[in-house]
Protein backbone atom coordinates (compact mmCIF):
# COMPACT_ATOMS: atom_id res chain seq x y z
CA UNK A 1 0.00 0.00 0.00
CA UNK A 2 2.83 2.42 0.83
CA UNK A 3 4.38 1.79 -2.58
CA UNK A 4 1.06 2.52 -4.31
CA UNK A 5 0.63 5.75 -2.34
CA UNK A 6 4.18 6.79 -3.24
CA UNK A 7 3.52 6.04 -6.92
CA UNK A 8 0.35 8.14 -6.84
CA UNK A 9 2.21 11.09 -5.30
CA UNK A 10 4.86 10.86 -8.01
CA UNK A 11 2.20 10.76 -10.73
CA UNK A 12 0.62 13.91 -9.38
CA UNK A 13 3.74 15.85 -10.34
CA UNK A 14 3.66 14.64 -13.96
CA UNK A 15 3.06 16.86 -16.98
CA UNK A 16 -0.41 17.74 -18.20
CA UNK A 17 -1.90 18.06 -21.66
CA UNK A 18 -4.63 20.39 -22.86
CA UNK A 19 -7.47 18.08 -23.95
CA UNK A 20 -10.06 16.18 -21.92
CA UNK A 21 -10.37 12.52 -22.83
CA UNK A 22 -12.82 9.61 -22.52
CA UNK A 23 -11.32 6.11 -22.34
CA UNK A 24 -13.25 2.83 -22.63
CA UNK A 25 -11.71 -0.44 -21.43
CA UNK A 26 -12.43 -4.12 -21.12
CA UNK A 27 -10.40 -7.03 -19.82
CA UNK A 28 -10.18 -10.71 -18.88
CA UNK A 29 -7.99 -12.23 -16.21
CA UNK A 30 -7.67 -14.46 -13.19
CA UNK A 31 -8.09 -13.92 -9.46
CA UNK A 32 -7.02 -15.69 -6.30
CA UNK A 33 -9.10 -15.19 -3.14
CA UNK A 34 -7.22 -15.58 0.13
CA UNK A 35 -8.00 -18.18 2.79
CA UNK A 36 -10.37 -16.70 5.38
CA UNK A 37 -13.02 -17.48 7.97
CA UNK A 38 -16.58 -18.35 6.92
CA UNK A 39 -19.44 -18.19 9.43
CA UNK A 40 -22.78 -19.98 9.05
CA UNK A 41 -25.86 -18.95 11.03
CA UNK A 42 -29.18 -20.84 10.90
CA UNK A 43 -31.35 -19.82 13.89
CA UNK A 44 -34.10 -22.43 13.34
CA UNK A 45 -31.51 -25.21 13.26
CA UNK A 46 -29.64 -23.80 16.30
CA UNK A 47 -26.50 -23.49 14.17
CA UNK A 48 -23.97 -20.70 14.65
CA UNK A 49 -20.52 -21.92 13.62
CA UNK A 50 -17.34 -20.41 12.22
CA UNK A 51 -14.91 -22.25 9.96
CA UNK A 52 -11.68 -20.38 10.62
CA UNK A 53 -9.69 -21.21 7.45
CA UNK A 54 -11.66 -21.90 4.28
CA UNK A 55 -9.66 -21.98 1.04
CA UNK A 56 -11.07 -20.57 -2.21
CA UNK A 57 -10.40 -20.89 -5.92
CA UNK A 58 -11.58 -18.73 -8.79
CA UNK A 59 -12.14 -20.95 -11.88
CA UNK A 60 -11.62 -17.70 -13.77
CA UNK A 61 -11.66 -19.18 -17.27
CA UNK A 62 -14.62 -21.53 -16.67
CA UNK A 63 -17.98 -20.05 -17.81
CA UNK A 64 -19.23 -17.67 -16.59
CA UNK A 65 -15.68 -16.33 -16.99
CA UNK A 66 -13.93 -13.58 -15.05
CA UNK A 67 -14.17 -10.19 -16.81
CA UNK A 68 -14.34 -6.45 -16.24
CA UNK A 69 -15.11 -3.26 -18.10
CA UNK A 70 -14.90 0.46 -17.37
CA UNK A 71 -15.23 4.01 -18.68
CA UNK A 72 -12.96 6.85 -17.55
CA UNK A 73 -12.90 10.61 -18.04
CA UNK A 74 -9.57 12.48 -17.79
CA UNK A 75 -9.67 16.19 -17.11
CA UNK A 76 -8.49 18.79 -19.61
CA UNK A 77 -6.46 21.03 -17.29
CA UNK A 78 -4.93 18.15 -15.26
CA UNK A 79 -4.82 15.30 -17.75
CA UNK A 80 -2.99 12.97 -15.34
CA UNK A 81 -6.19 12.83 -13.22
CA UNK A 82 -9.35 10.92 -14.14
CA UNK A 83 -12.60 9.56 -12.72
CA UNK A 84 -13.91 6.15 -13.65
CA UNK A 85 -16.81 3.71 -13.32
CA UNK A 86 -15.78 0.04 -13.34
CA UNK A 87 -17.52 -3.35 -13.09
CA UNK A 88 -15.55 -6.43 -11.95
CA UNK A 89 -17.06 -9.91 -12.32
CA UNK A 90 -15.10 -11.89 -9.70
CA UNK A 91 -15.85 -15.54 -8.86
CA UNK A 92 -15.27 -17.32 -5.53
CA UNK A 93 -15.56 -21.08 -4.87
CA UNK A 94 -14.97 -22.63 -1.45
CA UNK A 95 -12.79 -25.76 -1.39
CA UNK A 96 -15.05 -28.02 0.67
CA UNK A 97 -12.85 -31.12 0.30
CA UNK A 98 -10.33 -29.78 2.86
CA UNK A 99 -10.27 -29.38 6.64
CA UNK A 100 -10.80 -26.35 8.86
CA UNK A 101 -11.09 -25.63 12.55
CA UNK A 102 -14.75 -25.15 13.49
CA UNK A 103 -16.09 -23.50 16.62
CA UNK A 104 -19.65 -22.84 17.76
CA UNK A 105 -22.85 -24.86 17.57
CA UNK A 106 -24.19 -27.13 14.82
CA UNK A 107 -27.80 -28.30 15.16
CA UNK A 108 -27.69 -27.64 18.87
CA UNK A 109 -24.39 -29.46 19.50
CA UNK A 110 -21.19 -27.68 20.52
CA UNK A 111 -18.19 -28.08 18.24
CA UNK A 112 -14.56 -26.99 18.63
CA UNK A 113 -11.96 -28.77 16.52
CA UNK A 114 -10.78 -29.65 13.05
CA UNK A 115 -13.48 -31.03 10.75
CA UNK A 116 -13.95 -31.61 7.02
CA UNK A 117 -15.41 -28.41 5.58
CA UNK A 118 -18.17 -30.29 3.77
CA UNK A 119 -19.52 -31.57 7.11
CA UNK A 120 -20.67 -28.00 7.76
CA UNK A 121 -20.91 -26.61 4.21
CA UNK A 122 -21.46 -29.08 1.37
CA UNK A 123 -20.85 -26.37 -1.22
CA UNK A 124 -20.50 -22.59 -1.21
CA UNK A 125 -19.69 -20.20 -4.02
CA UNK A 126 -20.33 -16.71 -5.34
CA UNK A 127 -20.07 -18.10 -8.80
CA UNK A 128 -22.06 -15.87 -11.10
CA UNK A 129 -20.18 -12.97 -9.75
CA UNK A 130 -19.10 -11.23 -6.63
CA UNK A 131 -19.90 -8.24 -8.80
CA UNK A 132 -18.12 -5.01 -7.87
CA UNK A 133 -19.46 -1.66 -9.16
CA UNK A 134 -16.56 0.65 -8.34
CA UNK A 135 -16.13 4.42 -8.66
CA UNK A 136 -12.39 5.02 -9.07
CA UNK A 137 -9.97 7.90 -8.97
CA UNK A 138 -7.27 7.28 -11.61
CA UNK A 139 -3.84 8.85 -12.05
CA UNK A 140 -1.49 8.27 -14.98
CA UNK A 141 1.94 9.23 -16.29
CA UNK A 142 3.71 8.49 -19.56
CA UNK A 143 6.93 6.59 -18.81
CA UNK A 144 8.79 8.22 -21.70
CA UNK A 145 8.53 11.65 -20.10
CA UNK A 146 6.27 12.83 -22.96
CA UNK A 147 2.60 13.35 -22.21
CA UNK A 148 1.69 11.45 -25.39
CA UNK A 149 4.27 8.67 -24.94
CA UNK A 150 3.41 5.11 -26.00
CA UNK A 151 3.73 3.52 -22.52
CA UNK A 152 1.74 4.90 -19.60
CA UNK A 153 1.76 3.93 -15.93
CA UNK A 154 -1.66 4.06 -14.21
CA UNK A 155 -2.83 3.68 -10.62
CA UNK A 156 -6.43 3.63 -9.45
CA UNK A 157 -8.40 3.16 -6.27
CA UNK A 158 -12.08 3.22 -5.47
CA UNK A 159 -15.11 2.02 -3.58
CA UNK A 160 -18.63 1.01 -4.51
CA UNK A 161 -21.50 -1.43 -4.00
CA UNK A 162 -21.44 -5.15 -4.75
CA UNK A 163 -24.09 -7.47 -6.17
CA UNK A 164 -23.18 -11.04 -5.16
CA UNK A 165 -24.81 -14.13 -6.66
CA UNK A 166 -24.29 -16.78 -3.98
CA UNK A 167 -24.93 -20.50 -4.40
CA UNK A 168 -24.81 -22.91 -1.45
CA UNK A 169 -25.82 -26.37 -0.36
CA UNK A 170 -26.04 -26.76 3.40
CA UNK A 171 -27.87 -29.58 5.17
CA UNK A 172 -28.82 -30.93 1.75
CA UNK A 173 -30.73 -27.75 0.81
CA UNK A 174 -29.61 -25.70 -2.21
CA UNK A 175 -30.06 -21.93 -2.31
CA UNK A 176 -29.02 -19.30 -4.87
CA UNK A 177 -29.79 -15.78 -5.97
CA UNK A 178 -28.59 -12.23 -6.57
CA UNK A 179 -28.74 -9.74 -3.72
CA UNK A 180 -27.39 -6.32 -2.80
CA UNK A 181 -24.14 -6.78 -0.92
CA UNK A 182 -21.79 -4.76 1.26
CA UNK A 183 -19.44 -2.11 -0.18
CA UNK A 184 -16.24 -3.28 -1.86
CA UNK A 185 -12.89 -1.54 -2.37
CA UNK A 186 -10.00 -1.88 -4.78
CA UNK A 187 -6.53 -0.56 -5.48
CA UNK A 188 -4.80 -1.34 -8.77
CA UNK A 189 -1.71 -0.51 -10.77
CA UNK A 190 -0.67 -1.32 -14.32
CA UNK A 191 0.61 -0.15 -17.67
CA UNK A 192 -0.97 0.72 -21.00
CA UNK A 193 0.85 0.43 -24.33
CA UNK A 194 -0.70 2.60 -27.05
CA UNK A 195 -1.00 1.47 -30.67
CA UNK A 196 -1.82 4.60 -32.62
CA UNK A 197 -4.08 7.37 -31.32
CA UNK A 198 -7.03 5.23 -30.21
CA UNK A 199 -6.10 1.66 -29.28
CA UNK A 200 -4.24 0.54 -26.18
CA UNK A 201 -3.27 -2.76 -24.54
CA UNK A 202 -3.31 -2.99 -20.74
CA UNK A 203 -1.81 -5.28 -18.10
CA UNK A 204 -2.82 -4.70 -14.49
CA UNK A 205 -2.65 -5.99 -10.92
CA UNK A 206 -5.65 -5.44 -8.62
CA UNK A 207 -6.39 -5.99 -4.95
CA UNK A 208 -10.05 -6.08 -3.93
CA UNK A 209 -11.70 -6.67 -0.58
CA UNK A 210 -15.26 -6.86 0.70
CA UNK A 211 -16.99 -8.13 3.84
CA UNK A 212 -20.09 -10.03 2.70
CA UNK A 213 -23.18 -11.55 4.31
CA UNK A 214 -25.21 -13.65 1.86
CA UNK A 215 -28.34 -15.74 2.15
CA UNK A 216 -28.25 -19.51 2.65
CA UNK A 217 -30.98 -22.00 3.52
CA UNK A 218 -32.74 -20.73 6.67
CA UNK A 219 -29.95 -18.31 7.47
CA UNK A 220 -26.83 -16.42 6.43
CA UNK A 221 -23.15 -16.99 5.62
CA UNK A 222 -20.61 -14.32 6.39
CA UNK A 223 -17.01 -13.88 5.28
CA UNK A 224 -14.35 -11.45 4.10
CA UNK A 225 -13.21 -11.95 0.52
CA UNK A 226 -9.82 -10.42 -0.28
CA UNK A 227 -8.57 -11.19 -3.78
CA UNK A 228 -5.47 -10.69 -5.93
CA UNK A 229 -6.22 -10.16 -9.64
CA UNK A 230 -4.08 -10.19 -12.77
CA UNK A 231 -5.84 -8.82 -15.86
CA UNK A 232 -5.12 -8.01 -19.49
CA UNK A 233 -7.28 -6.21 -22.01
CA UNK A 234 -7.86 -3.37 -24.46
CA UNK A 235 -8.66 0.33 -24.23
CA UNK A 236 -10.16 2.73 -26.74
CA UNK A 237 -9.47 6.48 -26.48
CA UNK A 238 -12.30 8.66 -27.77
Amino acid sequence: MMRIVAAVLCLCTGPATAEAEWVLGGYLGAAHTMTAALSVTQPLADTNVTLTSVEYHGASFTPPIYYGYRVAYFLSDVSWLGFEAEVIHLKVYARTDGFSRASGRVMGLSIDGDVPVRVIVESFSISHGLNFAILNVVVRRALSGRSDGPVTFLARGGIGPTVPHAESRIGGVFEEGHEIGAPGMQVATGIEVRHGRRLGVIAEYKLTTTNQTVSISEGEAHGRFTSHHGVFGLTWHL
